[in-house]
Parts: structure tokens; C-alpha cells; sequence
């Protein structure tokens, strides 16, 4: 199966991720605890306004928009 630069690359970085840091992406459960602490212990050290800045600075951006719209089309070429 051939995937395009793009898709192999992000395919590579997860994998990174997942060997680094040893998450276990395959386990939905893990990953969901794994998300909600890190997304509490970031609210503790700096308040909502973390996520209401990060939220809002993608917000319009058309290069954001742009490569989200590049890598949905990417995982529907190429799933894994």
C-alpha cells in the first residue's frame, strides 16, 4: 500500500509518540484518562484561559483551516 508524504509522516510521528512517551494509542481507555489528566493538571496551572487562547488563535486562521481540510483528505486517500 502506498501512502502520500504527508499521511507517512504524520503515521511516522504517532508512532514517535507512542514509543517515546509510551502511550498506548490502541487503547482508547488509557488514552482517554491519559488526555483528561493532562487537560486538568493545565487547567489547575493556567486557568481556562490555556484552552480559551489556543482555541481562539486557530479560530480564522485560513493556513490552519487549510491544512486541516489537507489532512482530512489525506486519512480518506490513505487510511491506515
Amino acid at each position: 500500500m502506498h501512502f502520500s508524504p504527508t499521511a507517512t509522516l504524520y503515521f511516522y510521528r504517532i508512532r514517535r509518540i507512542e514509543d517515546d512517551f509510551s502511550i498506548p494509542l490502541d487503547d482508547s481507555a488509557s488514552h482517554t484518562d491519559l488526555l483528561l489528566g493532562v487537560s486538568l493538571l493545565l487547567f489547575e496551572k493556567s486557568g481556562p484561559d490555556f484552552f480559551l487562547h489556543t482555541a481562539n488563535k486557530y479560530r480564522g486562521n485560513k493556513d490552519h483551516e487549510r491544512k486541516q481540510k489537507t489532512v482530512k483528505r489525506s486519512i480518506k486517500r490513505y487510511p491506515p
